[in-house]
């Protein structure tokens, strides 16, 4: 699962790859009840290029493309919008109602996927997780059919858009921290960053676009 706002259209491309090659590419996973290809829902918030839509061809040629889906729900923010996409519960039954709010149990201001109880991979600080979500995703419920088979991942530039539409049973959630200059991850997920992930961080690609607009 990818989302995104914003973000330079190489490395869009670089996270599409990435998705597309974690789930198998266009490969077929045999099951007991016929092939089934593997899904990438892809959530554009804004319009994209038309060079990004040539590069991602290959996905939407062989997948279904969703151009006037619609849901009811108020406020309009982004994590609001990421939890409800892929669960379609509304704020008041999905627990995320808004990107941040005042938790009265907590005492304090808390994001939409803030958690003290988990420690931030790949950088410092607590770590997020979807704890604050009160409902199931479609992940979640490929999980649940198939024996926790399918391998549910989000990806993204922001914590929350990597992690609200994966649903609690994902496998893995990264996204880019500005800070460590990265992809990070949560120790909800695992207790250490895969090796993988260490080596491309351990590249640097984002460097290369320091200082450009």
């Amino acid at each position: 699962m990818i989302g995104w706002t914003f973000i330079h259209e190489e490395i869009l491309a670089c996270l599409i790859a990435s998705a597309w090659l974690l789930a198998g590419g266009a490969e077929k996973a045999q099951t007991g009840a016929g092939d089934h290809t593997r899904p990438i829902p892809l959530r554009l918030h804004h319009p994209v290029p038309k060079r990004v839509h040539r590069r991602i061809r290959a996905a939407a040629d062989q997948g279904a493309v969703v151009t006037n889906a619609r849901y009811v729900h108020f406020p309009t923010v982004t994590a609001v919008g990421h939890s409800t996409f892929l669960s379609g519960a509304i704020p008041a039954v999905s627990g995320i109602v808004g990107n941040e709010w005042y938790d009265r149990e907590e005492g304090r201001r808390v994001t939409s996927a803030s958690d003290l109880n988990t420690r931030l991979l790949g950088g410092s600080g607590s770590g997020p997780s979807p704890r604050r979500m009160l409902v199931d995703t479609v992940g979640d419920e490929m999980k649940m059919a198939a024996g926790g088979k399918p391998r549910v991942i989000g990806i993204s530039l922001k914590d929350r858009a990597a992690i609200l539409p994966a649903g609690h049973m994902a496998d893995a959630a990264y996204w880019f921290d500005p800070v460590a200059g990265s992809f990070v991850s949560s120790t909800y997920y695992f207790p250490d960053l895969p090796a993988w992930v260490e080596d491309f961080n351990a590249a640097r690609p984002a460097d290369r676009y320091r200082g450009t607009p």
